[in-house]
């Protein structure tokens, strides 16, 4: 009887919309108890089931996507005057804000999981959080990426195809430069890879590139990022995207596209229109604990 009602347990919460690891182990569970013979068992299925009925009643109904750019050292942004810079926030406050994450136990999503989230595929927990990086600044890799290990975090690099197409130039704090190509694979434990346009991120008269090319030329331009390395998510340049944009991103089978509106996704959101909220050095800890908390 016992064992009847612990199978009934786990099985209530096994559903389409839980995530496959919460299904599989849930019937990994229910086996372990047709076959248990001693309490142990029974207590980690108790324990099992518990843990995935509160994901599913503290379930995520909306994602704060974060957008960072440049991440230095503070004492590297006040010597090469960084400080006035609205797109460079210091390595310490971006310390602090992943140390938060981790300490408050905050699930930081891949674009996969977003995805599949708003298809109604999966549920993510209340707190969830996805991380983005602009431009793709080797500051990404050399500042932010060992502080997102050390605490676990994922998060994506969108890359300016122009940019990163040429040999890995050394690192300086005083200047900006890109990460190369050559060496994106040394950090894929932590950063996944969108598009940020091969070469139509420069501003033309007020309008990107993006903006006012045909779809013909937007298709050339997106295949030749996806020549460099593979990509199906992008951040418009500059925020800026139109119908012919999203044509094309339809037509190459892209599964995302990220905006700079303000804002939080949710299940109604547009695949192509998804919100973002910059992170610059104006947010103190306190602003970004509310950021993250308050939808």
């Amino acid at each position: 009887m016992l064992k009847t009602i612990m199978i009934t347990l786990v099985l209530l919460f096994i559903s389409p919309s839980l995530t496959p690891q919460a299904i599989e182990t849930s019937e990994k569970v229910s086996r372990q108890i047709l076959i248990g013979t001693n309490t142990n068992v029974i207590h980690e299925a108790v324990n099992h089931t518990i843990k995935y009925a509160n994901q599913y009643i503290n379930k995520a109904e909306s994602i704060p996507v974060l957008m960072y750019h440049h991440i230095l050292p503070q004492k590297d942004m006040t010597q090469y005057g960084w400080n006035n810079n609205s797109a460079v926030i210091s390595l310490e406050n971006f310390t602090e804000q992943m140390k938060y994450l981790y300490d408050n136990n905050y699930h930081t999503a891949t674009l996969d999981e977003l995805e599949r989230y708003l298809k109604g595929e999966i549920l993510l927990p209340k707190k969830t959080v996805v991380i983005t990086f602009d431009d793709g600044y080797q500051s990404n890799v050399v500042n932010a990426y060992p502080v997102m290990k050390q605490y676990g975090q994922r998060g994506t690099i969108f890359i300016i195809g122009k940019s990163s197409d040429k040999p890995q130039v050394a690192y300086t704090p005083q200047n900006t430069s890109a990460i190369s190509v050559e060496i994106m694979d040394d950090y894929t434990d932590v950063f996944e890879y969108g598009s940020h346009t091969y070469d139509m991120h420069e501003m033309e008269n007020g309008k990107t590139r993006i903006e006012y090319y045909t779809q013909d030329q937007i298709k050339e331009d997106l295949l030749l990022n996806k020549t460099l390395f593979p990509n199906d998510t992008i951040a418009y340049p500059h925020g800026r995207y139109n119908g012919n944009v999203q044509n094309v991103l339809k037509e190459l089978d892209f599964k995302l596209g990220f905006t700079i509106k303000k804002g939080y996704t949710n299940k109604g959101t547009s695949i192509y229109e998804i919100p973002r909220i910059n992170i610059g050095p104006e947010i103190s800890l306190d602003k970004y604990i509310q950021i993250i908390t308050n939808f």
